[in-house]
């Protein structure tokens, strides 16, 4: 016997039932999608409750918590754990995160800006869309980090790891990345123009249809990296040790590259026009179609031996 509130009519009975399916589906997406978002907890409820209560929270355990478009604006979390928590949409701009551990944790679309994160932990952390403009990331550890799209125009990341971090489409523009440990890491189609690479280390970095323009790489190592179409004209490079490295179709034009090492590069169509090449090592580098226009050579070590015809 069919249930009161069924209609009797086969073909309406069928449309109740699959309506109620389609609408069981949804719910159990959305209760899937809050038990994901919502993390694996940990926290501390004490912590969590003067976190609410203050705003400010240094050295509290909020392991896993889910707090999405909050205002944390100049806030003190120096030491804190957010390790995998959920914080998309919230606001800690300026606020201090020394030490703080951010591994695992989201932070797709948040604002970062001016935020200081010095020794902080962001293994694995993701910085999506993030803001991160201004922001000090002395010495933190953003391994396997994912700042894709992220804004880091300005920010300061002296002697950080990013190793295998992925930066696709980061805007990284005036960054500091001194002594950075940035091996393996992604930048394509990243902006980095006038971003400070000195002595860090980009050995098998994928930099392709990148933008570095006036950045500055002297002493890097872009061992073994690719750096397929990407733009560094007039880029300041000296004693950068490209051996290795792939540069097809790479506008080196303008660009200071005073005792920098293409030993065994592949250097396809690249442009070197007006680039300084004094000293230059370009031993076994493969080179079809190079342009040379202009470019000095001074005691600069080609395919074809040493030429001083700029000196």
């Amino acid at each position: 016997m069919p249930l009161p509130f069924l209609p009797r009519n086969r073909r309406k009975r069928r449309i109740v039932y699959a309506v109620s399916a389609v609408f069981a589906c949804v719910l159990s997406v959305i209760a899937m999608i809050i038990a994901l978002l919502s993390g694996p907890g940990g926290y501390k409820e004490a912590d969590l409750a003067r976190m609410k209560a203050e705003r400010n929270c240094p050295s509290c355990d909020l392991t896993g918590v889910a707090l999405w478009a909050k205002d944390f604006v100049e806030r003190d979390f120096s030491g804190a754990i957010f390790a995998r928590a959920n914080l998309w949409w919230t606001d800690f701009s300026r606020a201090s995160l020394r030490g703080a551990d951010l591994s695992g944790a989201n932070f797709w679309w948040s604002d970062l800006s001016g935020a200081k994160l010095d020794g902080a932990k962001l293994q694995g952390t993701v910085l999506g869309r993030a803001i991160s403009q201004g922001s000090s990331f002395v010495g933190a550890d953003l391994t396997e980090a994912d700042l894709t799209g992220t804004t880091l125009e300005d920010a300061d990341f002296t002697g950080a790891s990013l190793r295998r971090a992925d930066m696709l489409q980061a805007l990284m523009s005036r960054a500091n990345l001194t002594d950075a440990n940035m091996v393996e890491a992604i930048m394509h189609i990243a902006d980095a123009r006038e971003a400070d690479f000195t002595r860090a280390d980009l050995t098998r970095a994928s930099i392709t249809r990148a933008k570095l323009m006036g950045a500055v790489l002297n002493g890097a190592v872009l061992k073994d990296a690719n750096l397929s179409e990407t733009n560094l004209a007039g880029a300041i490079a000296r004693g950068v040790n490209f051996t290795e490295a792939r540069l097809p179709n790479v506008d080196l034009s303008g660009a200071d590259l005073t005792g920098a090492r293409f030993v065994e590069a592949t250097l396809w169509a690249v442009d070197f026009t007006n680039a300084d090449l004094t000293d230059a090592d370009l031993t076994d580098a493969v080179m079809p179609e190079a342009i040379f226009t202009g470019a000095k050579l001074c005691r600069t070590k080609l395919p074809t031996g040493i030429d001083n015809s700029g000196c």
